[in-house]
């Protein structure tokens, strides 16, 4: 059984996922399932700013053996063919979701290098016989021909930091304890959104406070949670909310310093619903 968290507001359909049936083929050698001896693969996507449902047996795509067995063959084939393609070339479009990319010698390389060379632009090598380390200038002792190298410097950092942080923090969620002065916090909730289709809130600001039509849509949709709250007011809008017509969206997982004042986030809370609800198979 594999499950996949998705914490971005488009919807994603395990059916024809790719992704999940490789998961599944990892999953299986590591546990010893064997694909060929009658196994089946359960996939699904757990979406919690998409659909707020507990995840049940009845969420999950099963894939049968030799489908499976189907899948392996053809990914096998697709990896050894790529042995006859041209060196790739390694760009950031092109490498943008790629997982691999902060062990990728070759997406790194001219990466590294153009930051080495623009630290090299701000901060000039010491001569022989200098005190070691990494003597920042003040602000203000920047003369204006090196404005231009800072600023260049600062973008080669950030592009580098980015996929250093989306690395850690994976790794970091994956396994909390290796990470001994930081730890998972829960970030920022995202947008409140109709947690039901529109036309059940429609019924309900029709048929039971009165509202006109015009005064709730923008055709053809509803109108968002905060032009309703305009409207209704924020007690009627929290009522809502406990009705179950309004969520908000859950935070990410994110890498912290251990003295944030956030609160621990518990990863292991995305997966206590699937586990009740398949009476803690795996």
């Amino acid at each position: 059984m594999v499950i996949d968290n998705k914490f971005a507001v488009s919807s994603y359909s395990a059916e024809d996922s790719k992704q999940l049936r490789a998961y599944a083929l990892l999953a299986g050698d590591k546990f010893g399932i064997d694909f060929q001896d009658k196994g089946v693969a359960y996939i699904a996507y757990n979406q919690p700013n998409v659909s707020p449902k507990t995840l049940n047996l009845k969420h999950f795509t099963p894939i049968a053996g030799d489908e499976m067995l189907k899948f392996e063959s053809n990914l096998f084939h697709a990896i050894n063919a790529s042995e006859y393609f041209p060196e790739f070339e390694p760009s950031e479009a092109g490498c943008r979701w790629c997982p691999a990319k902060a062990h990728c010698e070759h997406y790194n390389k001219d990466r590294v290098e153009s930051l080495a060379q623009s630290f090299d632009e701000v901060l000039p090598a010491k001569s022989e016989g200098s005190p070691q380390g990494v003597t920042l200038p003040a602000p203000a002792d920047v003369t204006p021909d090196k404005v231009h190298a800072f600023i260049l410097f600062k973008r080669a950092f950030d592009d580098w930091y980015k996929d250093f942080f989306s690395h850690h923090q994976a790794q970091a969620i994956a396994s909390p304890d290796k990470y001994e002065e930081c730890k998972i916090v829960k970030g920022r909730e995202g947008n409140r959104k109709w947690a039901v289709a529109d036309q059940s809130v429609f019924e309900y600001l029709i048929g039971i406070m009165g509202y006109e039509p015009d005064a709730v849509t923008e055709s053809p949709k509803l109108k968002s949670v905060a032009k309703i709250e305009k409207l209704l007011g924020k007690d009627s809008i929290e009522t809502l909310g406990y009705m179950g017509f309004v969520i908000r969206e859950e935070g990410k997982p994110q890498l912290a310093l251990k003295d944030d004042k956030r609160k621990d986030y518990n990863i292991a809370n995305l997966f206590t619903s699937v586990k009740d609800a398949t009476n803690g198979s795996n």
